[in-house]
């Protein structure tokens, strides 16, 4: 009984102790995220989803939720630090490449490189 009695309070102990230890944060990195503009001449078409200039992508904020996954038509990316010209005020996308393939008459976005880098698009 007295070794039971040992055992639940040492791992009582335990548990009382944990609870009051500081738990550390992982480093959040920041992700910059990009909105497809679809109302530039030449609108959803392959050549302009594929093009990574800020006439076609538009920064939009950090950390921002993507889009659905629907497929029909280009809607977000998200990219790390190294992946846009400013990390204080980006504007345009660097050193990635983007891929885009038709659905119907929109193109979405199939892969883009860069680390970390994501996509997402939307419904038609």
């Amino acid at each position: 009984m007295k070794r039971n009695f040992l055992s639940i309070a040492a791992v009582v102990l335990a548990i009382g102790l944990f609870s009051f230890t500081k738990m550390e944060k992982k480093a959040q990195v920041d992700m910059y995220v990009f909105e497809f503009d679809g109302t530039q001449s030449g609108g959803y078409s392959v050549a302009n989803v594929e093009n990574e200039s800020n006439t076609y992508w538009k920064y939009k904020g950090k950390n921002l939720e993507l889009c659905g996954d629907q497929d029909q038509k280009a809607c977000r990316v998200e990219v790390i630090g190294a992946n846009v010209d400013n990390t204080t005020t980006p504007t345009e996308l660097r050193n990635v490449a983007i891929s885009a393939t038709l659905s119907g008459s929109t193109a979405h976005v199939t892969a883009i490189t860069g680390t970390s880098s994501q996509y997402s698009n939307q419904e038609d």
